[in-house]
């Protein structure tokens, strides 16, 4: 990464895969190269806190075929009832606002009571996002 830096945005938004119910409580573990986890929880609306998170210089997508114009992080998505999902790749832009969807599926959908959703990972590899145009 260059030496200097932007920061980027983003907010995760949790629910049932089933039913596209807001989940609170579910624990939101954001990770990447070069930065500490950073673990929020979400709230009674399925999302996260807006995260401030580091991206590259905003100078990088000014350039063609230079540096990377965004970092990418990886998001693992905690909740008891739960499978647990991961999504690689997600990209953060400098000073752009992202919301990142996850849809969990509850154990009781497939009828897997008996599984933890910590023995289960689901991953996605490529990631929807919706940019906030303010």
């Amino acid at each position: 990464m260059p030496d200097s830096q932007d920061n980027g945005y983003l907010t995760v938004f949790v629910t049932s895969a089933a039913s596209s119910i807001p989940i609170e409580g579910a624990l939101v573990r954001i990770s990447g190269d070069g930065i500490e986890d950073v673990v929020r929880f979400t709230d009674k609306s399925g999302k996260t806190e807006k995260i401030t998170l580091p991206s590259p210089p905003m100078a990088n997508s000014k350039t063609p075929g230079q540096q990377t114009p965004f970092t990418s992080y990886r998001i693992s998505v905690f909740k008891e009832g739960f499978y647990t999902q991961q999504t690689q790749n997600v990209p953060v832009f400098p000073s752009v606002s992202a919301t990142q969807p996850i849809n969990l599926i509850g154990l009781s959908e497939y009828n897997s009571d008996t599984v933890l959703p910590f023995e289960s990972l689901l991953t996605v590899e490529e990631n929807p996002q919706v940019l906030d145009r303010r």
